[in-house]
């Protein structure tokens, strides 16, 4: 069963989560940032959707906040936990959240990513713009 919290998350624990999720990010992340600044810069400013199992965490959304939209940096699910619904049941999550306060979602996708596409046009988004080979997608209230 999965269970599907939110939470603002201490930069040890969102460092501990990005360490953990990092081999199951299409592109690692320890290539792209430093791991350290980027989980202070998300304990400081993101909100979390995390699902676990009885196995513990097994995928998360992160995501930012302000009085007009939410923003999401990133939905990673772990390898050993993918096709079983993950990614789907954070999403409604956080689209269940941003209805009830009465806000848009925006995100990246690469455009190469079409399962990922998929799964966000499944949970209401659209393409809005594109450019060097990432798509901004809205989901609107």
């Amino acid at each position: 069963m999965i269970k599907v919290t939110r939470k603002h998350l201490e930069q040890p624990r969102v460092y501990e989560l990005l360490t953990i999720l990092d081999p199951s990010f299409t592109k690692r992340l320890e290539r792209l940032v430093n791991i350290e600044d980027y989980s202070r810069k998300l304990s400081n400013h993101a909100s979390f959707e995390i699902a676990e199992n009885e196995d513990g965490l097994i995928g998360a959304i992160a995501f930012y906040e302000n009085e007009q939209s939410l923003f999401i940096p990133f939905v990673c699910v772990s390898i050993h936990s993918r096709r079983m619904g993950v990614a789907d049941s954070l999403l409604k999550s956080i689209c269940q959240y941003a209805d009830t306060i009465g806000k848009p979602i925006a995100l990246e996708v690469r455009s190469s990513n079409d399962g990922a596409i998929n799964l966000y046009t499944k949970h209401l988004f659209s393409v809005v713009s594109e450019t060097n080979n990432k798509l901004l997608m809205i989901r609107k209230i």
